[in-house]
């Protein structure tokens, strides 16, 4: 095939056909940069515009063929490889960056959802959910041997916390702290103890007793007790040197230890005593106490040609009394002496 120009003269070999003459050309409405396109219909060679030659040729930029654009030509400078990711360096140029298996799993999610449970970010079970209390909790400046507690709703602060502290939180249990508090029951303290208690009871401190080892429970409560007493009786002559014989007697309502026994007389001279034992049930002045009840073996109450004797080895006596016990005071033998004053000093058991 032919084409000719306007001008005439000047041809074009293009194959399909040619154009002999003007005959085979049906121009009309000719307009600038229009084509000639072969219709196949009238057998001729007819003017068609830019657009159509495009529509009819499947040529139209946006539906066939894609319009020219810097950023598109950029990318298309790129050599593709796997896993990688076109981006953008500058206005109309680009690049390459690596684009892993593991990126491509998180943007193919789903939902929220879906990309927390991907990146191990799910509340509750990954990660806390946002809380007030922890929040100010991470505000406050950590430091050695401290701890944090909260002194209003959601504020924390610092407090000092020692190793020994420490050591006793450790603990699993009560006898746990017990041990490092050095409160071992049976050990370092006492065991709760249930006694029956009434008045005039007393409670006893062991060891060496001393004053004030002893508290009395009455109706008003605890009232302290010393535990060292002393009995006292008077043999009396009533002016005239002491007879022989009894002289009376004393009931020792509490339970005690004899541990020394001091006797006094009005005037120098000389007297033996002797002290007798029976229990309040039998006592009977015929029968108890008598001479077979001494507490005093061979070392009865004795001054002699003196005013005042005093014993605190009591060898061979029998020192214990019994609460209830009925002591009786017998006058071996007398010189001179008028009244003479027994002291008996006890400790309380």
């Amino acid at each position: 095939m032919k084409v000719f120009n306007e001008k005439g003269g000047v041809s074009l070999s293009i194959g399909v056909d040619s154009i002999d003459d003007v005959d085979d050309v049906n121009i009309t409405s000719v307009a600038d940069n229009n084509l000639l396109q072969y219709d196949s219909g009238t057998s001729k060679w007819i003017n068609v515009n830019e657009a159509t030659f495009k529509a009819n040729f499947s040529l139209e930029i946006g539906v066939d063929v894609q319009a020219y654009d810097a950023e598109l030509l950029a990318i298309a400078g790129l050599t593709s490889a796997a896993d990688k990711l076109p981006y953008f360096t500058g206005s109309g140029t680009a690049s390459l960056a690596n684009f892993t298996a593991f990126a491509r799993s998180m943007l193919d999610d789903a939902s929220e959802a879906v990309f927390k449970a991907t990146v191990n970010l799910e509340i509750g079970t990954d990660v806390l959910a946002y809380d007030a209390g922890l929040s100010n909790l991470a505000g406050v400046a950590m430091a050695a041997n401290k701890f944090y507690y909260t002194s209003a709703d959601n504020v924390h602060v610092a407090g000092a916390i020692t190793a020994f502290g420490r050591s006793l939180i450790d603990d699993a249990a009560a006898t746990n702290a017990r041990t490092t508090l050095g409160l071992v029951i049976g050990t370092n303290v006492l065991a709760q103890q249930t006694i029956g208690i009434a008045d005039d009871n007393l409670l006893e401190v062991d060891g060496s007793p001393s004053s004030g080892q002893y508290a009395r429970f009455t109706a008003n409560g605890l009232e302290g007790v010393d535990n060292v007493i002393t009995l006292t009786f008077i043999i009396d002559g009533g002016g005239s040197e002491i007879a022989t014989g009894i002289h009376g007697y004393l009931e020792i309502p509490f339970a005690c230890t004899i541990t020394r026994v001091t006797t006094l007389a009005d005037q120098s001279g000389s007297i033996v005593v002797d002290i007798w034992k029976c229990n309040y049930s039998d006592f009977d002045v015929s029968t108890h106490p008598v001479d077979g009840d001494s507490i005093t073996a061979s070392a009865p109450l004795t001054i002699s040609s003196a005013v005042k004797a005093q014993d605190s080895t009591l060898t061979g006596w029998t020192t214990a009394i019994t609460a209830g016990d009925i002591l009786a005071f017998n006058v071996d033998s007398i010189t001179t002496c008028e009244r003479v004053t027994i002291s008996i000093r006890c400790t309380k058991t």
